[in-house]
């Protein structure tokens, strides 16, 4: 029974990936589960890994690497969703500043968890924010 947990939280995890990044994207159809059935020849296909979140296609494909950090629970989802959702595009230290304030947060969370005496959750917490405090370093 603990095997069908575990795949039924990664599947859980996947369709929430996807349906947030449709949301992102603003597409309600994709967001709905329903097939696009709207494609113009203009559309030129892109890579899989080209999310479309980012203008800056260097930044996007860190932001895909720091969503690839949710396998190992160095990262979650909707933080680093939520934290890409805020970078204003053109400015320098819109990605820094974002993602300080996210593991400020997450710091804080960890910090408060540990005054209630859990451990686990603190260490969580203070894992997921070094993580956010190691993606405001990247900068080009």
């Amino acid at each position: 029974m603990g095997s069908s947990l575990d795949r039924r939280s990664l599947i859980q995890a996947g369709l929430g990936l996807t349906g947030g990044l449709a949301l992102l994207r603003g597409s309600p159809a994709i967001a709905a589960g329903q097939p696009s059935t709207t494609s113009t020849a203009a559309e030129e296909p892109r890579p899989w890994w080209e999310l479309g979140l980012m203008a800056d296609p260097i930044m996007e494909s860190q932001l895909l690497h720091f969503l690839a950090a949710t396998y190992s629970a160095q990262a979650d989802i909707s933080e680093v969703l939520d934290t890409a959702k805020r970078i204003v595009a053109g400015d320098d230290w819109s990605w820094p500043d974002e993602w300080v304030r996210t593991a400020d947060r997450i710091r804080a969370m960890g910090d408060t968890s540990l005054s209630r005496r859990h451990p686990l959750s603190a260490g969580n917490a203070y894992l997921r924010a070094a993580n956010y405090y190691r993606a405001a370093l990247i900068h080009h």
